[in-house]
Formats: C-alpha cells, structure tokens, sequence
C-alpha cells in the first residue's frame, strides 16, 4: 500500500477493498476508537502483525472501527477524487461537527 510518503505492508481481508481505492488506514500507534470485533467495542492500539503469514504493519478501517457510523461490511471506502496523505479530521469536518483527531492517513490501494 502506498500512502504517499512510503510504501506499507498493510492485509486486509474486507469484501469490499480493490485496487485504486482510496480507503483511510491507521499505521501502526494509531487508536482505534471502536473494535467491532470485540463485544465491548473496545478501542485498540495498531500493533505489527502477522496475518495469513503476512506481516502487516497497519488496518484498512470500516466506519464502525472509526466511529462513524454503523456498517461493518466492509472497508470505508472515500470519494476518488480525494487528494492523498489528508488528515481524516479534515477531509470529515464538512460532514461531521467534531471528531477525534488520531493518526490516520488517507491512502490508495496498491
């Protein structure tokens, strides 16, 4: 994956990732303000891990990992024309009234 300043390892298995999309990805520190894979919908720190034998050094995240809303199908997947390396906190500031600012960057997909 390539999020504009370097190029990351980064496994996803969502139904819904392509290539040439451009989706927000948390790197590895970033918080993680919901896990939908936990009943408590804890919030997670990124950690570098080995997935289908695969390092992977970050997550593609769906809404619901990200706070905004309540589909977990799938990855969030962002409007194309959307410029690269964006702050999520800015691009969202249009359509939300306030949000954490974490480390997520916007990229595109291999």
């Amino acid at each position: 994956m390539n999020t504009g300043t370097t190029v990351q390892n980064v496994v996803c298995g969502a139904p819904n990732v392509a290539a040439g999309q451009k989706v927000v990805v948390a790197l590895i520190g970033a918080n993680i303000p919901h896990n939908q894979h936990d009943p408590e919908g804890k919030p997670f720190i990124i950690e570098r891990a080995k997935i289908r034998e695969v390092e992977s050094n970050g997550m593609i995240c769906s809404e619901v990992e990200l706070g905004l809303g309540k589909d977990a199908s799938g990855i969030l997947v962002l409007d194309e024309k959307q410029k690269l390396e964006l702050h999520l906190p800015t691009i969202l500031a249009k359509q939300m009234l306030c949000m954490k600012s974490e480390l997520r960057q916007i990229v595109q997909t291999a």
